[in-house]
């Protein structure tokens, strides 16, 4: 049994039934509300630079790949951004105007702390809630959550997170296949930490 995705249901190809970590940005049934995220993000930026530089030039920051919510071979977009990867062309462009590395990163700070408190209460609080109406109407408790039952709860079994303790080496896709894991299972970043220390 795969966990569908409690927004929109997308059952639009078989490898699309999991509701996986990219589905969580690029969903349907809220991808105008992450669109309007990001550009009030970028926003935020343009207003915090023009109150110090109001005549600066902001049309690389405007044009960055940062802002453009798709997959890239050969850029940062914007789902790498919102899992709280900060793109060098993003702190450069940034850095050109202001001049100074600790007021980049402090304000680039307050914009990731924008970012995601937006994402907490407009996309996380209501996927949460259908998440939960969900496992009630499967009568699934959080304490079958968390002991593991196998059989028709089977998703939601504790699996081991982390790498192989034969494998020496982090896959390029480790920190998503925890990431999603993290999701099913409900692990915090304290358990990522401990996972990459086994």
């Amino acid at each position: 049994m795969n966990l569908l995705c409690v927004c929109c249901n997308n059952t639009t190809s078989p490898s699309d039934r999991h509701e996986t970590i990219d589905h969580l940005w690029t969903c349907l049934s809220r991808t105008s509300i992450v669109r309007n995220i990001m550009a009030s993000c970028r926003t935020f930026l343009h207003h915090s630079i023009s109150q110090r530089y109001p005549d600066a030039d902001t049309t690389a920051l405007d044009s960055d790949q940062v802002w453009t919510l798709d997959h890239s071979d050969t850029h940062m977009r914007g789902l790498l951004l919102v899992r709280g990867f900060i793109s060098t062309s993003l702190f450069n462009n940034i850095n050109i105007i202001l001049q100074n590395k600790k007021n980049t990163q402090q304000l680039i700070s307050c914009m990731m702390n924008k970012l995601f408190e937006m994402f907490r209460s407009d996309i996380w609080f209501s996927r949460n809630q259908l998440v939960v109406v969900y496992e009630s109407s499967v009568n699934i408790t959080p304490s079958m959550k968390k002991s593991g039952i196998s059989g028709f709860f089977q998703l939601y079994a504790a699996k081991p997170i982390g790498l192989p303790s034969q494998t020496t080496l982090y896959s390029s896709k480790s920190y998503e296949t925890w990431v999603n894991k993290a999701i099913d299972f409900g692990n915090s970043w304290l358990d990522f930490v401990l996972s990459l220390n086994k």
